[in-house]
Formats: structure tokens, sequence, C-alpha cells
């Protein structure tokens, strides 16, 4: 059986899919890949996109999975391991299902820097976090370390994966361009003109969507050194691959959960709440299949349950099933707390909480009927908030999931 590897990307737009951010990879995409040009995410942020991307389902409730539901491992006929590398991806969402190993990779960073950083983003702490570092000189204060593992750490992490448990499956996440950004996590030299001080000051305000023109550019300009890192990491891996003489035979994935706004359509970052803007759910996907024709661009809208559907057909022998001569014509469900999109080649259409509903271009009845059938979700964060779901709502999204039999 030949190995199928996943590299799920955090928060990587589609159109950082170029020589510029990933001079070492592209040509090797260009020549080895299918790229699927219009992959759409299922959902604005990683706990809304993952359900489609594991499991090939939409998400709802609060982001578990559904009981009983088979993700990519349980389609395994082998070993299948996991290096997660973001807490919302959790075995209490039901992701481990089937997977030998599934662990969390370390963090980056020591304890007391990441104590800090997870105090930044708090609602508590933020005032208190600006108030001490407004007064400090710029020497004395550090760029911001994001609490979870760089992408040399996965990558190594794939690396002795791969050496150790001679997988079937390996699923591994790289956050690389997730927020916070800074150049204390690249372990390797670039040229952003900003102090630390600027530089956390510019993530805080891009957390709370407040970020003023300057303070974008330059979170936009991290952003992208972070792109270019992650050039590395994975011309890294597959290199790798090619040494093992695993690459050619391998089934090899490459697909962002959601993208990242950095001023389109008003947005920042990527708010649990809002409508699901190409910006956020139109991001990179590459398939090398194994063995067979490659170097193919498909441009027919294809949702990240494409993913799951092809690493399920390759373990059960029908790899056929899910090549890119196949015609993809379902609308592709994209999700937020409160809107529900469904893109199609002519059109997209909107349906928010409050009853509102529009749309752009020419819809189909198929696909104004795909986006009243679909379930909103109610992810909470960390803190327990819910955002954009109300109590009232949430009695709503109770009876709704009853009423469809998923309580």
């Amino acid at each position: 059986m030949n190995t199928v590897v996943l590299l799920t990307v955090d928060s990587l737009r589609a159109d950082r899919l170029t020589d510029k951010y990933f001079p070492e990879c592209m040509q090797r995409f260009e020549s080895d890949f299918t790229h699927f040009s219009n992959a759409y995410s299922h959902g604005v942020a990683t706990p809304f996109a993952f359900p489609g991307i594991l499991a090939g389902v939409p998400v709802q409730g609060d982001g578990t999975l559904p009981q009983n539901t088979e993700t990519i491992a349980d389609h395994c006929k082998g070993t299948a391991v996991a290096l997660k590398n973001n807490m919302h991806l959790s075995a209490a969402r039901g992701y481990d299902s089937g997977f030998d190993s599934f662990q969390q990779m370390p963090e980056s960073g020591d304890i007391v820097d990441r104590l800090k950083d997870l105090g930044r983003q708090s609602n508590v702490l933020k005032s208190a976090y600006q108030t001490v570092t407004s007064l400090l000189d710029d020497d004395t204060v550090k760029p911001v370390t994001p609490p979870y593992a760089t992408g040399n750490i996965i990558t190594d992490g794939i690396k002795t994966f791969l050496d150790t448990y001679d997988p079937n499956l390996l699923w591994g996440h790289y956050m690389d361009t997730h927020f916070p950004f800074s150049p204390a996590t690249l372990p390797h030299e670039i040229d952003i003109d900003a102090t630390p001080q600027e530089i956390n000051r510019a993530n805080d305000a891009f957390a709370g969507r407040t970020a003023s023109e300057t303070q974008l550019d330059l979170i936009e300009r991290l952003y992208d050194k972070s792109a270019q890192y992650l050039d590395r990491q994975l011309e890294s891996v597959f290199s790798y691959l090619e040494v093992q003489e695993l690459y050619d035979e391998s089934l090899i994935i490459v697909v962002s959960d959601h993208g990242e706004a950095f001023g389109d359509d008003g947005l920042q970052s990527h708010p649990w709440s809002c409508d699901p803007a190409d910006a956020l759910i139109h991001t990179p996907l590459l398939v090398k299949y194994p063995e067979q024709e490659a170097g193919k661009k498909i441009d027919r809208v294809v949702g990240h349950n494409l993913v799951y559907e092809i690493i399920k057909a390759h373990f059960s022998g029908e790899s056929d099933a899910c090549q890119p001569g196949e015609s993809y014509d379902a609308p592709v469900i994209s999700k937020s707390n409160n809107v529900i999109r469904a893109t199609t080649p002519s059109g997209i259409i909107f349906r928010r909480r409050d009853g509102s509903v529009n749309k752009q271009g020419s819809v189909s009845e198929a696909a104004r009927q795909a986006a009243r059938d679909a379930v909103f979700p109610e992810i909470p964060t960390s803190t327990g908030e819910i955002p954009g779901v109300s109590e009232d709502d949430r009695q709503e999204i109770e009876e709704q999931l009853e009423a469809l039999g998923y309580k």
C-alpha cells in the first residue's frame, strides 16, 4: 500500500501560491501535483474547516464530529499517525478516530513566553499587557512567540514519524502562517523594518480587528515571510521522501484549512461570525497522485471534502474514482457561526442567522436549497464565548439539530 502524506497548513490564502512565496516548491507543484485552483474551505477557521477535510462532513454544533463518523484514518489499512499542531484539532472533537498515534507537537519558546502570549490573547489581560509594554523601551520588549510549534519542529517530526512508524498514513499540520506573527518564530533572517514593540502592538490590534493601515501592512509583510519559510519546510519534507524512495509512489496532499484577511472586504484576521469571504475560504489544494500523470490545473469549484474522498478512495483501491477528470458540480458549503455560504461556478449565495439572504452572480435552485438545508454551527472560543451567536440563537440551533437527527 502506497504511503499517504497529508500536509495541512493553517491560514494560507490561495493568492500566496506563487513563485514569490513558494520559490522552492513551485516548480515541483507545477510538474508533479494536480492544482485545484478553485478549492474552497468549509469554514472560516480551523474548527469550522477540519470536519470536511478529515471526515468529509459539514461542521455542526460545537465542532465535534458526529458519533460514528469515519475519518481518513478509519479508512487506512495500516498504521496511521498524526502530528497535530493546533489545540482545536483535539481528540475531544473526534479527530483522533482511527489514528494509532495522535500527538500534539511541543510549542516553540519557553513556558514563560508562552504564558505571556496566552495572556495577551485573553480579554482580561490584554489591556494590562498593552499598558506595561507601552512603558518599556523597544530594546526590552521581545517579539511575541506564538504558542505553537514552528515549521522546523513539524518537519523534523514528520521525518521521525516516517522512520519510526513506516506509516501508511501520515498527517502533519503547519501553523507558521497563523496569527500571531513575529520574526522570533522564524529560524532565519528576515528583513522587517519594525521594532518588537511595534510588532506586538500590530498583533494586538490585528487580533482585535482594529489594526491601522500601517499595522496591517506590517502584519501582512510578516505573514508573507512566514509563507516563504513554510515553502522551505515543505520542500524539506518532499526531498526527504525522495531520499527514502517514497516520493514517487506516495499520495501527497497539501491543503490550507482557511485563509486570512488583511482588510479584504473590511475584514481582519478570520472572525468566527463573519461572511465567508474569498480571502478566508479560497485556499491552496494540491494533490500528487502516486505514479500518475501530473502537472494539471483544475479550475472547477471543489470543496475540501475532496481531500477525504481522495484518501478514502485510495485506501479502498478505487483511486480512479477521484481523479481530476471527474465532474464536481455540488455547491460548496462554507460556514461561520453566523453565515452560511454556498459557492458555485456561476455565483454565490449567503444566508445569515437573521434570515437575510443575498447573492452574487447567478445561483441555481440547487445552491439555494443547499444553503437553506445547511445547519449553523455554534463553536465557542477557548473562553467559552460563541462569536455571533446569542442565547436565542443557541436555543434555535439546538432545536434545528434535534429536528435533523443530530441530537
